[in-house]
Order: C-alpha cells, then sequence, then structure tokens
C-alpha cells in the first residue's frame, strides 16, 4: 500500500511571498538540525570531561555552533 504525503499548511501573513516563506522554512530546519549537532557536542564534551578535560577545538566548536544558531535564528525572526 502507497503512502502518500501532504504538504504542511502555510499560513502566511499578508503581503509574505512563497519565497519568504520557504526560506523560513529551511531556517527552521537548518535551527533543528544545528540543534541536534550542538547537543551531540555537548555530550561528547561531557564525556571527555569525564576522562580529562574536553579538547579546546571541542569547545570551540560548540561556542562557534551555538554563535550561528543564533545568527539563524535572527534571521527567522525578521522574516
Amino acid at each position: 500500500m502507497a503512502t502518500t504525503t501532504r504538504p504542511a499548511p502555510v499560513s502566511r501573513a499578508p503581503g509574505a511571498s512563497i519565497g519568504r516563506e520557504l526560506e523560513r522554512v529551511r531556517l527552521e530546519h537548518r535551527a533543528r538540525r544545528m540543534g541536534f549537532a550542538i547537543a551531540a557536542l555537548r555530550d561528547l564534551s561531557d564525556a571527555r570531561a569525564q576522562n580529562g578535560a574536553a579538547p579546546p577545538a571541542l569547545r570551540q566548536a560548540i561556542a562557534g555552533f551555538s554563535q550561528e544558531l543564533a545568527q539563524v535564528r535572527q534571521r527567522i525572526e525578521k522574516l
């Protein structure tokens, strides 16, 4: 039996274009992926901290992804 998927309902504000809506969806998806990556890096950092100190590069990666995630969320708010 074939399964069909239906597109999610789109509620656009007056004056919003489909391009902006697609960008919002793309950015929200990116923010979710980045959130998962940050959580995984934090888990790894915690595990490494139990065996000593987490490598500086790992802490820098977490900080960098967190900063980028904040920028993505700001872009979403502006849309």
